[in-house]
């Protein structure tokens, strides 16, 4: 529980410090790319620029009737620029953002994962969580950008009756492109 305090007392107070030196110049409206992890999921990813702000969609899908497995996974994440800045003189630009969503997750061919060992009961997970990650390349321009997040996730399997799986710090990483 104080893990979780401290977090959120982090992320209100880096809001409050660096909103002012979050306005970015020569937004990109857009981005689309590739996603890997939790909360921001894994597969193809849209995000829409909001000034500082965006929203991203992530899906991805699998089916094979003949073997009757399916995946499907697919999520919606907010975000917003805390800080931009750069470690060169221009050269190397990064930004920290705040980033939030969920998650809903369907593997009928798992047995377990990489998080858990435990056999899984339903094939339908949930996830939620917040957290701080970093854009490296040009958070606020057209081109390239890296993103490595680390995300405060609960996890939940079923989808009528949740049951909590776990709670804890998650990574996620993806490349976009702004345009």
């Amino acid at each position: 529980m104080k893990n979780l305090l401290f977090a959120v007392f982090l992320i209100v107070f880096c809001e409050s410090v660096f909103a002012e030196e979050a306005k970015l110049t020569h937004s990109p409206k857009q981005a689309v790319g590739l996603s890997l992890g939790w909360v921001v999921a894994n597969g193809l990813s849209y995000r829409r620029y909001f000034g500082t702000q965006f929203v991203q969609g992530t899906f991805a899908g699998s089916i094979n009737k003949d073997e009757d497995k399916e995946y499907v996974d697919a999520s919606i994440s907010y975000g917003n620029y805390l800080n931009r800045f750069d470690l060169n003189k221009g050269q190397f630009p990064m930004g920290l953002k705040f980033i939030a969503g969920i998650e809903v997750e369907r593997d009928t061919n798992r047995r377990a994962d990489l998080v858990s060992q435990e056999e899984n009961k339903s094939p339908n997970e949930l996830h939620l969580g917040a957290g701080l990650g970093f854009d490296f390349g040009n958070p606020g321009r057209r081109g390239i950008l890296f993103a490595m997040d680390f995300i405060y996730t609960g996890s939940f399997r079923g989808l009528s009756d949740l049951e909590f799986v776990r709670l804890g710090l998650l990574p996620s990483v993806s490349i976009q492109y702004n345009m």
